[in-house]
């Protein structure tokens, strides 16, 4: 009966923590737990609404290969989890866009993204997209300055809108 317990006890334990971190949003507490093991984990950038708009909010996410800035914007991209999009976190990044290739020469990396990036949602959104993108690898990225291409073109600007986009981007 006391092993029944325990047990029950270990996952109530779990089920606390896993609300608290939640609870947090990504936020300082939550970073505060991976200081120490930060080469483990990426930051990635998604948005939440506020009163005064969209508020960009950080959220480390497990490193999932050596390339850490590929992986990084490969978790961009696939958007807030089930349990962070409850805590009202997502993205202004279209969903189904695609991380095409990555490219190092030299300590400039070509980011080249689908066309469905650069697509709808007006100025507005383009800028806050580029802002979780420019934030999420320049965790990732060093001293490599980072340029962005939609389907192997070179983004300099937000076609129809005539919203400039300075390169790099990082």
């Amino acid at each position: 009966m006391t092993k029944y317990f325990s047990s029950a006890w270990k996952i109530v334990a779990l089920v606390v923590l896993s609300v608290t971190l939640v609870s947090c949003s990504g936020k300082g507490v939550v970073e505060s737990l991976f200081k120490g093991n930060e080469s483990s984990y990426v930051r990635i950038w998604f948005v939440k609404p506020t009163d005064q708009g969209l508020v960009l909010i950080p959220v480390m996410r497990p490193k999932m290969s050596d390339e850490s800035l590929k992986g990084a914007v490969i978790e961009l991209l696939r958007g807030p989890s089930k349990a962070e999009r409850m805590e009202g976190l997502a993205s202004e990044i279209p969903v189904g866009t695609i991380l095409l290739a990555v490219k190092n020469n030299q300590g400039n990396v070509e980011l080249n993204l689908s066309r469905r990036f650069a697509s709808g949602g007006g100025c507005r959104s383009m800028e806050t997209r580029l802002e979780q993108l420019s934030r999420t690898v320049a965790g990732s990225a060093g001293q490599d300055k980072v340029f962005l291409s939609i389907e192997g073109e070179r983004l300099s600007t937000y076609a129809g809108e005539g919203l400039e986009i300075k390169q790099p981007i990082k």
